[in-house]
């Protein structure tokens, strides 16, 4: 299989797990988190989607995945994959 395929794949896959991790946490945390909003939708796919070039530009690659992380935590998307298990911001579980 073609490594561009390959790499294709795995960004979808990382997609559906991070997407998948985000809404399973909102379901588990229940009123206290923030809804995920359009911003925090694209911020995980941009995130997923850079992954596709993971090695015809791994640094940048790389970059887009940790700044979109970083933005979805700063601006309140602080549920899902990305959160490390923190409860809302303020409170614990």
């Amino acid at each position: 299989m073609d490594s561009r395929r390959i790499d294709a794949l795995m960004a979808a896959g990382v997609l559906v797990a991070i997407m998948a991790g985000t809404y399973g946490n909102l379901s588990w945390t229940g009123p206290y988190e923030r809804p995920l909003d359009g911003v925090g939708i694209t911020l995980i796919v941009v995130a997923s989607v850079s992954m596709a070039w993971r090695r015809a530009a791994p640094l940048a690659a790389g970059l887009f995945a940790v700044a979109a992380a970083i933005v979805y935590q700063n601006v309140g998307q602080c549920s899902g994959v990305y959160a490390g298990g923190e409860g809302p911001r303020g409170s614990a579980r």
